[in-house]
C-alpha cells in the first residue's frame, strides 16, 4: 500500500497521516459518541482502543449540510429572513443550489474544497497548532486515517454498530450515509486525544466545574486567532470539559478566502474572529447565565459569569465612547445568514489574517532539521584483521 500523504495538498499547513491503512492498527472501537441522529452534521465520533490508548475517532460523513459548508450562504453579511430572500441569493436559480440531504463524495473536486470541506478544515487547522507548538489549545489530535469501506474494514466496526443497531442505521455504511458509487470513496477520520468530562455526578456540579474554566476557554480562543485560526463555530457543545473538540468549520490562514486571494473583502478574517467573540458572549456565557441555569432549576446554587466578550449594539448607548465604536459599523461576517442583522460593534484584539504563516513554517522546518542533526549517527562496526 502506498504511503499516505500528509493533507491537504494545497499551499499552508498540514496535517500528518496517522496510519497508512486502519488494517495494520490494533485498534477496538468501543462506544458511538455522536451520530447524525445526535445532531452530528458532519461527522460521528467513535470511542476508540489503538495500541492499548483510548482515543477519540472522528469519521467524517458523506451526508452533511451542504448548503452549510459548500454554498455561497456562509459567505454573506448576517441579514435578516430565510437565506431565499438575502440580496446574495436574488436572481440565482435554486436548482444550482445542493439541499441539506445532498450526497457529496469526500474527494475534493475543486482547489476551494481543500480550504472548505470539514476534514480538510481540520486538518489545516490542527497542521498549524502542530507547526507552531500549540497543541495545548484544543484537544490534541495525532493525525488522519483514509480508508475504503471494505468488507474487512467494516467488520471492524460491526461489534459497536451492533449495540446501536436500526432500522436505517445497521451497519456503518448507512450510519455514515454511503451508498451506491460513493461506497468506494475513501472515508477520513481524524485521530484525537480522548477526553473525560468533570468527575461528577450531579449535572449541576458539572455546570459550575465548566463555567470556571470559562475565562480559560476565552484566552485560548484568542490564542487560535493569533495563530491565524477562526473556529466559525463555537457553542457549549463545541467543548468538553472546558477543552475545544471541534474544528471542522475552523479557516486557517493562507486561505482561499483571505485578503492575499481578493475574493472576499480583507477585513474578512477579522470579522469572523469577532463572530468567535459573539458565539462565545451568546452560545456560552448567556446560554449559561440564561436558560441553561434555568433548566437546571438551580439559578441560586450556580453563581452567574460576570464578565463580557462581546457587547450587542443595544448595549453601546450605555458604554463610554471609545473610537473603535464609532459609527457607522461594518457588517458582521458569520456563516449563519439566517440570523438577524450584527455589526461589527467590537474589535477583536488579534487579526488573524496577520500571522506571518510563511515564517512560522520555514522556523518549522528548521526545527526539524536540527533535531535530525542533533541525532546521534550510528556507529560503523569496525572488522577484526585476521592475521595469517
Amino acid at each position: 500500500m502506498p504511503r499516505a500523504k500528509p493533507l491537504p495538498e494545497c499551499e499552508g499547513p498540514k496535517l500528518e497521516p496517522f496510519a497508512d491503512d486502519i488494517l495494520d492498527l490494533d485498534i477496538k472501537f468501543l462506544d458511538i459518541i455522536t451520530t447524525a441522529d445526535d445532531g452530528g452534521r458532519k461527522a460521528i465520533v467513535l470511542k476508540a482502543r489503538i495500541d492499548r490508548k483510548i482515543y477519540a475517532v472522528k469519521i467524517f460523513q458523506h451526508r452533511i449540510n451542504t448548503s452549510y459548508d459548500f454554498g455561497n450562504d456562509y459567505l454573506q453579511p448576517l441579514t435578516t429572513g430565510e437565506p431565499e430572500n438575502n440580496a446574495a441569493h436574488r436572481g440565482q436559480d435554486d436548482s444550482d443550489r445542493l439541499n441539506d440531504d445532498t450526497l457529496v463524495s469526500r474527494r475534493p473536486t475543486t482547489e476551494q474544497d481543500k480550504y472548505v470541506l470539514p476534514f480538510f478544515c481540520e486538518c489545516r487547522a490542527y497542521g498549524r497548532l502542530k507547526e507552531t507548538g500549540r497543541e495545548d489549545l484544543v484537544a490534541r489530535a495525532h493525525g488522519y486515517l483514509s480508508f475504503v469501506l471494505t468488507q474487512e474494514v467494516r467488520e471492524l466496526f460491526n461489534d459497536v454498530i451492533a449495540r446501536y443497531a436500526s432500522p436505517t442505521q445497521a451497519d456503518i455504511l448507512s450510519v455514515l450515509g454511503l451508498s451506491g458509487e460513493l461506497a468506494l470513496d475513501p472515508v477520513f477520520a481524524i485521530v484525537k486525544d480522548w477526553i473525560d468530562h468533570p468527575p461528577f455526578n450531579d449535572v449541576c456540579d458539572i455546570a459550575l466545574a465548566e463555567s470556571a474554566l470559562y475565562p480559560r476557554m476565552l484566552r485560548n480562543l484568542k490564542a487560535l486567532h493569533r495563530l491565524g485560526i477562526v473556529v466559525r463555530d463555537i457553542s457549549l457543545g463545541q467543548y468538553v470539559n472546558g477543552v475545544l473538540v471541534d474544528l471542522s468549520s475552523a479557516w486557517t490562514v493562507p486561505h482561499c478566502f483571505g485578503p492575499e486571494a481578493g475574493i472576499r473583502p480583507r477585513w474578512e478574517f477579522l470579522s469572523q474572529a469577532a463572530w468567535d467573540l459573539y458565539c462565545f458572549q451568546t452560545q456560552v456565557i448567556d446560554a449559561y447565565n440564561g436558560p441553561y441555569r434555568k433548566m437546571l432549576n438551580k439559578e441560586e446554587l450556580l453563581p452567574e459569569v460576570s464578565f463580557r466578550v462581546y457587547s450587542p449594539p443595544e448595549m453601546l448607548d450605555r458604554l463610554r465612547p471609545r473610537p473603535h465604536r464609532q459609527q457607522p459599523y461594518l457588517p458582521l461576517l458569520g456563516n449563519q445568514p439566517w440570523l438577524e442583522s450584527q455589526f461589527l460593534t467590537e474589535m477583536p484584539p488579534f487579526d488573524p489574517s496577520k500571522f506571518n504563516w510563511v515564517k512560522a513554517q520555514v522556523a518549522r522546518r528548521r526545527l526539524t532539521a536540527n533535531d535530525m542533526n542533533n541525532q546521534p549517527k550510528p556507529t560503523k562496526k569496525r572488522r577484526r584483521k585476521i592475521r595469517a
